[in-house]
């Protein structure tokens, strides 16, 4: 028995680790664009649905995920020093 990887399953790896990374680019410029919107206010004009509030509630979600972003990037380069 061999303990090298069958040579289709490495290029049946990458293809999917391709589309997964593919797939995540998307999501994350759709969340952005939605995250622009959300902090520009564009989805603000429809007080029946309270939407200043999910203004205020995008922006909210929007500053906590950039602390995170911001606190693991500053864990991961903690290793560098």
């Amino acid at each position: 028995m061999s303990t090298k990887p069958h040579p289709d399953d490495t290029a049946a790896r990458r293809i999917t680790s391709a589309i997964l990374t593919t797939g995540k680019a998307v999501g994350y410029t759709v969340l952005g664009i939605v995250a622009y919107c959300v902090s520009q206010g564009m989805l603000g004009g429809y007080p029946q649905y309270h939407s200043y509030l999910l203004t205020t509630a995008g922006m909210v979600a929007l500053c906590i995920a950039a602390g995170v972003a911001w606190i693991v990037d500053e864990r991961r380069h903690r290793g560098d020093d």
